[in-house]
C-alpha cells in the first residue's frame, strides 16, 4: 500500500496568492477559537475559525490556514471524498471563509493520531542525524534508533545545541496490524500528514485543487 505526503500547493496558477488566507479582522482565536483547541483531544465546544481569503487568491478545495494540526481547511467537495475513506478519530468543524464580500463554506478537519507508538515497528524504524556540509547540502552523519517519544525529543532538543545538525526520518515502518488508514500523520521526528494511494486517486479523479503530493518513500507497512 503506497502513501503520499500531502501539503498545500505553492503554485500561484492554482492558489492565486501566497499565502491564501489570513485570520479575519476582528476574529479572536482565544475565545472558543483556534488557540483554544488542542491537537491531542477534541474540544467540548464548537470551535470557531474565520479566515479572510486574499482578493487575488483562488478558493481551492484544500485551503491554507493557520491551523497547525489536523488537515488544514477543506471544501465541502473534499470533505465528501474524505468521508468515504478510512480516517482516524476525527471531526469536521464548519468554518467561515470570507472572499470578496462572500462567505464561503469550508470545514476544518481535526483528526487525532493516538496509536502511532503502539503500531510502530521500532526494530525497522530509524532516524538520521544529518550535518550541513555546505550551504545547500545535508549529509547523513549517523543513524539513530527510535525507542520512545521522550528519547526522540532529547535528540531533537539536546541540552547543548549542536550547530548545523538536524534529525530527520530515515525510515518509519508500521506493524502489520496497522489499520490501513487512508489519512494518517507520522507521530515521530516530524508530524507530516500522509494519504493512501486510494485517497490520492479519488482526490485527483474529482479534480480537487490546492494541495501538493509527493511519494512517502520513508513510510512503510509490514506485509
Amino acid at each position: 500500500m503506497k502513501y503520499y505526503l500531502i501539503g498545500r500547493s505553492d503554485d500561484l496558477k492554482t492558489i492565486g496568492h501566497d499565502p491564501q488566507t489570513t485570520l479575519k479582522k476582528g476574529y479572536n482565536p482565544r475565545i472558543n477559537g483556534l488557540y483554544q483547541v488542542k491537537h491531542y483531544e477534541f474540544p467540548n465546544f464548537l470551535p470557531e475559525l474565520k479566515l479572510e481569503l486574499h482578493k487575488d487568491a483562488i478558493p481551492t478545495d484544500y485551503l491554507y490556514s493557520m491551523v497547525g494540526f489536523g488537515m488544514m481547511t477543506v471544501s465541502e467537495k473534499m470533505k465528501e471524498v474524505l468521508q468515504n475513506h478510512l480516517l482516524p478519530k476525527h471531526h469536521f468543524y464548519p468554518i467561515e471563509v470570507f472572499h470578496k464580500k462572500k462567505t464561503l463554506k469550508y470545514f476544518w478537519l481535526h483528526f487525532i493520531v493516538d496509536d502511532f507508538w503502539s503500531l510502530l515497528d521500532k526494530e525497522k524504524s530509524f532516524g538520521e542525524i544529518k550535518e550541513m556540509t555546505d550551504p545547500v547540502t545535508w549529509a547523513v552523519k549517523r543513524k539513530v534508533s527510535i525507542e520512545s517519544k521522550e528519547q526522540i525529543r532529547k535528540i531533537q532538543f539536546p541540552e547543548e545545541y549542536v550547530k548545523n545538525e538536524i534529525l530527520t526520518i530515515g525510515q518509519i515502518t508500521m506493524k502489520e496490524e496497522f489499520p490501513k488508514y487512508d489519512l494518517y500523520q507520522i507521530g515521530c521526528i516530524n508530524h507530516t500528514s500522509i494519504i493512501s494511494e486510494k485517497l490520492k486517486n479519488a482526490l485527483l479523479e474529482k479534480g480537487l485543487t490546492g494541495f501538493s503530493l509527493q511519494p512517502a518513500n520513508k513510510f512503510k507497512i509490514n506485509q
